[in-house]
């Protein structure tokens, strides 16, 4: 969205360093507001509380399993390099040299293939797809026309609250994926029309990204929320339910949000200014 806005985009560095100093105020702020609802006084049935430490030395499939990993992680970080994008391409074949590595030395086989959460995949990219045809279609241009003299005069910091609640509405009662595939062209062409400077639209991208990922006050806000709602007990019922979401996330979301127009800010007018 970025790129096609002409407005500076963050290398996978910056992105990292913005990540490593926001997610864990977030972390915070969500784990402080869980304990408030449930207490560590409060017992919760069927659930193990203990967990035993295990003394086994790591095995060498364990081992390999850490090696594949850290090499991937460290690739997708720089993979922005000139030197490692010659030989190696693009992101997404960074990104699938650890799926290859995983199958071709054994570490998984068919029928962890098979048990894969396809259904994520699907509604991942499902979100690309809205994402462009939003954009292809004129949509996108057109709420934009209609918003325009909403926000025509008003401040950068105004503009950027407003458009990081809409998000954070979109994410929370849609989905992460869809709210950032969607929305994220349509502010990255909004602000520069608005009079903002263009690193002032990647300061907006950025937050307004980072403002999906909180978005927790519904079963289906996100891929995490989807994995917690389908655990269930040996009789096949859920540990948590919708109001268990509604009750801590959208406070969480709310806090979180709060950090993300604050320190966040401040963090990303660093980086592009």
């Amino acid at each position: 969205a970025l790129d096609e806005a002409k407005a500076p985009a963050p290398s996978t560095p910056q992105w990292m360093m913005a990540s490593l100093l926001c997610a864990p105020l977030c972390l915070g702020v969500t784990f402080m507001t869980l304990r408030f609802f449930y207490p560590a006084s409060k017992s919760i049935p069927d659930v193990l509380t203990v967990v035993k430490p295990n003394p086994e030395p790591l095995s060498r499939k364990q081992w390999m399993t850490a090696i594949v990993s850290t090499l991937g992680i460290i690739g997708l970080v720089a993979t922005d390099l000139p030197a490692v994008k010659a030989h190696f391409g693009t992101l997404g074949v960074m990104a699938v040299a650890p799926m290859v590595a995983f199958f071709g030395l054994g570490l998984l086989g068919k029928d962890d293939f098979n048990g894969f959460m396809w259904n994520v995949v699907i509604m991942a990219m499902g979100g690309s797809a809205m994402g462009a045809v939003a954009n292809y279609s004129g949509l996108l241009n057109g709420v934009a026309e209609a918003i325009k003299p909403l926000l025509m005069g008003r401040s950068f910091f105004l503009v950027l609250t407003l458009l990081s609640f809409v998000m954070l509405i979109v994410a929370t009662f849609v989905s992460h994926s869809v709210s950032s595939a969607v929305l994220a062209p349509l502010i990255a062409a909004l602000i520069p029309e608005l009079g903002f400077s263009l690193s002032e639209s990647s300061i907006a991208v950025m937050i307004t990204c980072f403002v999906c990922s909180i978005g927790m006050g519904m079963p289906i806000s996100g891929f995490p929320n989807m994995t917690a709602m389908s655990i269930e007990d040996a009789l096949g019922r859920s540990f948590i339910d919708a109001g268990d979401f509604a009750k801590t996330g959208l406070l969480a979301s709310f806090l979180c949000l709060v950090i993300l127009l604050t320190a966040g800010y401040g963090i990303f007018s660093f980086i592009f200014h």
